[in-house]
């Protein structure tokens, strides 16, 4: 079984990062937890990649291999008790299911139920976003992570970390909402880029990806350009088709005065995602300017010009005009 906890030490290491009960027994939230580690962990980083992590279980806590352990153990606790949230509230006996009483503790309300299965579920996939980072900072230390499922599949792609996406519009690193982005940045490239920066270019951008940069192309410098308008055209089509940038959607907060500072937080209203795309929209276009100016410099040869200007023409002394 992949445990990501020693063996002899399950409940111990547990109380690290949720407050379990002590009567709580090692062979009863050991399945939870070796269900967590295969449903999220392995097809994340890979059986090779997973079982190493689960052989540094010993190492040394200064060692930066003891924090990526740490981070993992944290998103297994909390995604274990968040899927298994049911199984682990009952007793499966040879009656049946029964839920189990006692004298002093009482059952949660529903609301009180639901609230602690947004906690668990919100820490467990944001401790993968940190785990994530972490392999992506020690490349050095986890060769195996250039070949795991989370990194092969940004290889062929123009946009290729969270971390990229980041930097133009604030996702809080969340591998999460890259990869919900993932499917819409390549429709844009495929349906929108090529009219941006013309067949020939984009033909020689398809090339590289696939690992066959002509010579005398200096990909990376045009990618590093095209991102900003690929990725926040990307953001306005995904905002604008489903209404939400999160499986929480778009949110604002706000901070009540008449409440001692309390901080509230509420979905948007039409008003106010009109006015957020439209400025996501306005930045997009601005980037747009700024790849092709880039382009008529730096590529003169293989941009043919923008399509939308096809038909401007200085008309002065001349016979004929377009009108």
């Amino acid at each position: 079984m992949n445990n990501i906890f020693l063996s002899d030490k399950i409940t111990s290491l547990l109380h690290l990062y949720i407050p379990v009960s002590s009567g709580l027994s090692d062979e009863q939230i050991l399945p939870s937890l070796c269900s967590a580690f295969d449903l999220f962990l392995v097809p994340l980083l890979g059986q090779e990649l997973a079982d190493k992590i689960i052989q540094m279980q010993n190492t040394a806590e200064d060692d930066p291999k003891m924090a990526v352990v740490d981070t993992c153990r944290r998103a297994v606790a909390n995604l274990a008790f968040w899927y298994n949230y049911t199984e682990l509230n009952v007793r499966i006996t040879d009656q049946g299911f029964q839920r189990q009483e006692s004298d002093t503790f009482k059952s949660l309300y529903k609301y009180q139920e639901d609230e602690l299965k947004q906690r668990f579920k919100n820490k467990g996939f944001n401790a993968l976003d940190s785990l994530l980072s972490l392999l992506e900072q020690h490349q050095d230390l986890f060769p195996d992570y250039v070949t795991c499922p989370a990194h092969t599949t940004r290889e062929r792609e123009l946009v290729r970390s969270a971390a990229e996406i980041d930097r133009i519009y604030f996702i809080n690193r969340s591998h999460l909402i890259y990869l919900r982005l993932q499917p819409i940045i390549h429709n844009t490239m495929m349906t929108v880029l090529p009219g941006v920066i013309g067949q020939s270019l984009f033909a020689k951008v398809q090339a590289s990806l696939s690992g066959k940069v002509p010579e005398g192309f200096d990909f990376e410098s045009l990618r590093l350009q095209i991102l900003p308008f690929l990725v926040l055209r990307s953001i306005y089509d995904l905002i604008e088709s489903t209404g939400s940038l999160t499986d929480r959607g778009l949110y604002y907060s706000s901070i009540l005065a008449t409440s001692g500072g309390t901080v509230q937080t509420e979905p948007v209203d039409p008003e106010q995602r009109a006015q957020q795309l439209n400025q996501i929209n306005n930045t997009a276009q601005a980037y747009r300017q700024q790849l092709v100016a880039y382009l008529k410099i730096h590529h003169p040869d293989d941009f043919s010009g923008n399509p939308s200007c096809l038909f401007q023409r200085d008309n002065d002394h001349k016979r004929t005009f377009f009108a």
